[in-house]
């Protein structure tokens, strides 16, 4: 460009012609038109800088999030399969470990240790369908109902000795009693034993017999049934034996 004063040569960083010393006016407009260019290619700069940075944290917790919750939902499927696969491995180990099994389950009803015989089978997740176990099925039941009945006795015996009770808890647990008394029962069937090798042998139907005898104990120990009771006990069926525990329970009679 040329300088309007003297006509010299000039550029636009030149901000006064070097000849004549007048001001170069279009080197002033370019200074200021670069300081407003840098001062907005700052700005926009900034809030590039912020919105990418504010993206890229979102990102980030997006991702840690999905992860988060793709682990949450595996843990989920292996939590809700854990059970049978534990249960799989058990059944498995107790195939495998028969004779070391059945030695202790012997000792136990030898024992007359009912509630460890149940305790025992149930945490070691033994099948009797298919297995050498089948041969313990009467006993097994009629263990596993006595567990439950032996509970549920104790639970109405001691919620009987509070000095505050809600009204109607009395009558639950007779009925609490009543419900696992009929399963109880129900698991003496001898019908139910032919299906299963070994299961109605002389040994068995003696251990079945002394684990109603247990409960009969119980009965009369923590229901108030008499011996007078117990004798014509076999002979009841279900509506009255549950009839007489309440008149006992409840009334004293």
């Amino acid at each position: 460009m040329k300088c309007e004063s003297c006509g010299g040569n000039l550029t636009l960083e030149e901000t006064k012609c070097p000849y004549c010393g007048s001001l170069n006016k279009h080197a002033q407009k370019h200074v200021q038109d670069m300081y407003r260019y840098q001062g907005e290619f700052q700005n926009t700069q900034s809030k590039i800088n912020k919105v990418t940075s504010n993206y890229t944290g979102f990102t980030v917790r997006a991702g840690i999030i999905a992860i988060l919750l793709v682990i949450m939902i595996v843990f989920i499927v292996l939590g809700a399969q854990s059970y049978e696969i534990n249960s799989a491995i058990n059944r498995a180990k107790a195939k495998g470990n028969f004779k070391k099994y059945s030695a202790i389950m012997d000792e136990y009803i030898a024992e007359e240790d009912y509630l460890g015989f149940s305790a025992f089978w149930d945490s070691n997740d033994i099948d009797y369908y298919d297995s050498p176990y089948e041969k313990y099925y009467p006993i097994m039941r009629a263990c596993q109902q006595y567990a439950y009945l032996y509970d549920s006795i104790l639970s109405a015996y001691s919620g009987m000795q509070k000095e505050y009770r809600y009204e109607g808890e009395e009558e639950r647990y007779i009925d609490n009693i009543a419900y696992h008394l009929d399963y109880f029962y129900d698991a003496l069937d001898p019908q139910d034993y032919a299906y299963y090798e070994g299961a109605d042998s002389e040994e068995n139907m003696e251990a079945v017999a002394k684990i109603e005898e247990n409960v009969k104990a119980l009965l009369h120990t923590y229901c108030g049934l008499t011996e007078e009771d117990l004798e014509g006990w076999d002979n009841l069926s279900g509506a009255k034996r549950i009839v007489l525990i309440e008149e006992r329970m409840l009334n004293g009679k």
